[in-house]
């Protein structure tokens, strides 16, 4: 059922009342600023819900518990500020509470950026299990702890941290999401990488953080990193590759970005360990 670009500005109670076969809603590009508790009851077999580009400010109650089919929620491009515990959740949010995805255990894709996130708490993401697609892109975010992402699934995780304002990556942050196989952290503002910041990534195939302000790179940052398949670090300002900063074997790299970088001195062997180039 696609209302996607009108000016509609409230859905009326039972609206949707025997709809239970829908699998599919678009309430993007609308008015909407509020959404009523229930509005979403019965809407059992709902997969997908895009409620981007609105002028949503707050939600009042757990407006989701309902539809626990959900797969693919976008509240990206709205105005929510604040998402309490017990609520669901928003965009241009600038806080996410533990508990408010409780309840989507199925969803596949969730898109929160462009909001005003700037910090993500312990736990956030609790009850998030089947998540494949984690969007957080041009937020506010500063700084993330090693608990930012529990309950996020350990397999086949994608995510988006690109256009934040992270400084530094800390010890252990990703820790907890061993088989992710993606990490976007373009266009931050990350000036160092502290040693086992990337650890527990044995499954990664894609890492960029192309566009940041990296003088170095600690030795043996990428240990471990044996599916990586792209390492994009262009876009720096990395002056050496010094020996030892790719330690162990990269058996499926085929590309490696390093343009634009300040470098005067690579090491001899830096690149041994690429078999695949």
């Amino acid at each position: 059922l696609f209302l996607g670009i009108h000016w509609i500005s409230n859905i009326t109670m039972g609206v949707f009342d025997g709809l239970s076969s829908l699998e599919r809603l678009d309430l993007s590009s609308n008015s909407l600023e509020t959404l009523e508790e229930g509005v979403f009851d019965g809407l059992s077999s709902l997969r997908m819900l895009d409620l981007s580009n609105n002028q949503i400010s707050s939600i009042t109650a757990p407006l989701f518990s309902k539809v626990s089919s959900l797969r693919f929620l976008d509240l990206s491009h709205n105005k929510l500020s604040v998402l309490p515990q017990e609520y669901l959740r928003s965009l241009s949010i600038r806080n996410i509470s533990v508990g408010v995805f409780d309840g989507l255990s199925y969803l596949w894709r969730l898109y929160l950026s462009e909001n005003q996130l700037s910090g993500i708490p312990q736990g956030a993401f609790t009850g998030l299990s089947g998540l494949g697609n984690l969007h957080l892109t041009n937020n506010q975010l500063t700084s993330l702890s090693e608990g930012s992402f529990a309950g996020l699934p350990g397999v086949g995780l994608v995510l988006f941290l690109d256009g934040n304002q992270m400084t530094t990556l800390s010890n252990g942050v990703f820790s907890r999401l061993t088989g992710m196989r993606a990490l976007y952290l373009e266009m931050n503002q990350l000036s160092s990488i502290e040693y086992g910041s990337l650890s527990g990534l044995s499954s990664l195939i894609d890492l960029r953080i192309r566009g940041n302000r990296l003088s170095s790179v600690p030795k043996g940052a990428f240990d471990g990193k044996k599916a990586l398949e792209l390492l994009d670090l262009s876009y720096n300002e990395l002056t050496m590759i010094p020996e030892g900063t790719f330690n162990g074997a990269f058996p499926t790299l085929w590309a490696l970005y390093l343009n634009d970088n300040k470098l005067t001195c690579i090491s001899s062997d830096a690149f041994v360990n690429f078999t695949a180039m």
